[in-house]
């Protein structure tokens, strides 16, 4: 059921992470936020990619069920910044 949960997660990461690259396109925003976007984002990625690899080392069921949930807050956690990131560049709200 968790795994549904992800699922569901991913593509709101991914539709929120369209806008938000659509934006760093169209520039007119501080340099600054740029940069705070992108280091962000590579961080989310790796946290992200960090338990997918720890996912693919255990076989233990409550091992995993952790660890699934460990992504579910990544990106719930990056859901929530990248939708504050859009707002402060003045480009959208979602």
């Amino acid at each position: 059921m968790k795994t549904g949960v992800l699922n569901n997660l991913i593509l709101q990461v991914e539709d929120i992470h369209k806008k938000a690259e659509n934006i760093i396109g169209e520039g007119g925003f501080s340099p600054i936020l740029k940069n705070e976007y992108k280091n962000k984002i590579s961080q989310y990625v790796k946290m992200y990619e960090s338990v997918e690899t720890m996912k693919k080392m255990t076989d233990n069921a409550m091992t995993l069920e952790r660890l699934i949930d460990q992504q579910i807050e990544i990106l719930n956690v990056r859901i929530v910044w990248e939708k504050d990131w859009i707002k402060k560049t003045g480009k959208g709200e979602l």
